[in-house]
């Protein structure tokens, strides 16, 4: 049985409810109330019977060629994976996540129970510009965790402060190859891959003979640590040391200050660097593609140059695990 709660009656003009009595016109199929019908006593479209004008059905928001954003309520074209308003996930499973709260509470018939939106763009207008580009076009190329680099964008440029990435400063070569900076991800990646293996070289192959050797002449047991005494006496075996065996026993410390210098750096530049690669990317974009709106080339390379690369991410992280724990079967 046809559903008409969402059409209007051509006589009276009031929408029909569940348990009308409702009449088809024969010939177009057009509805009617029954007593609208018996009043006009004719289809009020009868004209054009027949005719490429004739009535039809309107069409459902489902089968529109559109995708309506949860968020704003934009229309975008049916391929769009992201908002070209806002910049909010268009997917399946995500409008769920914006959805469900509201029908569970709405199920629960609890009243106490308030619904949350949750505000993908932290707060930020999608109309906003930083650096001369819309917020909703650099939440295209973020995608993931837009609530934080896009607030962050815009107090950095707004307001000149900047906001210490931890991810960036733990992770550092991965995370800037989880956010697809891979020009700049490679080249950190590498230093600090670098570093990291030196440093491995020289804690086990220069510095541990030298260590191991001042160990013994001070009397400490391989299995035990050396007591107060045995501290104080290996103070002025290392004092007695050459030049190059003073040098071996600092390089490890030195080439980790190094490496956390590094990180450290990276961790207060991160943001900032993120954005200019977010900026750059929507321009290479917009620029390659004029055409206002949302085309489907549009779409496919926000994907591509949006968003995050976590097997990438994971096997540097995998590289520096080996690197680290390699040695430990060894000596």
């Amino acid at each position: 049985m046809t559903d008409f709660t969402d059409m209007k009656c051509p006589v009276c003009g009031k929408p029909f409810l569940s348990g009308d009595d409702i009449v088809v016109c024969p010939q177009c199929g057009a509805p009617y109330h029954r007593s609208c019908y018996q009043q006009v006593g004719h289809c009020l479209y009868e004209d054009r019977h027949g005719t490429k004008d004739a009535w039809k059905p309107p069409q459902k928001a489902a089968e529109k060629e559109e995708r309506i954003c949860p968020r704003c309520g934009h229309p975008n074209r049916k391929d769009a994976l992201f908002c070209e308003l806002c910049g909010t996930s268009l997917s399946k499973n995500e409008q769920n996540s914006y959805q469900q709260p509201r029908q569970n509470a709405a199920n629960s018939g609890n009243s106490q129970m308030p619904y949350i939106a949750f505000d993908p763009l932290g707060g930020v207008a999608p109309t906003e510009k930083i650096d001369d580009i819309s917020a909703s076009d650099l939440a295209k190329v973020v995608q993931s965790n837009t609530s934080y680099y896009i607030p962050v964008f815009r107090n950095f440029v707004n307001n000149h402060k900047k906001r210490f990435n931890f991810s960036a400063f733990l992770f550092t070569g991965s995370w800037f190859l989880y956010r697809k900076q891979y020009k700049k991800g490679w080249t950190i990646a590498s230093v600090l891959l670098i570093l990291h293996a030196l440093y491995q070289y020289v804690t086990y192959v220069v510095s541990y003979p030298v260590m191991q050797s001042l160990l013994n002449s001070a009397g400490v047991a391989s299995d035990a640590y050396p007591s107060t005494n045995q501290m104080i006496a290996m103070s002025g075996m290392i004092s007695a040391l050459s030049a190059s065996q003073q040098i071996a026993l600092a390089l490890p410390g030195i080439l980790m200050i190094g490496i956390f210098l590094i990180k450290l750096v990276f961790g207060f530049k991160a943001n900032q660097m993120y954005k200019a690669h977010c900026v750059s990317v929507v321009k290479e974009i917009e620029t390659s593609h004029p055409q206002a709106g949302a085309s489907s080339e549009k779409t496919i390379l926000y994907r591509e140059k949006g968003g995050v690369n976590m097997a990438l991410a994971l096997g540097i992280v995998l590289c520096y695990t080996l690197i680290t724990y390699i040695p430990y079967f060894f000596f």
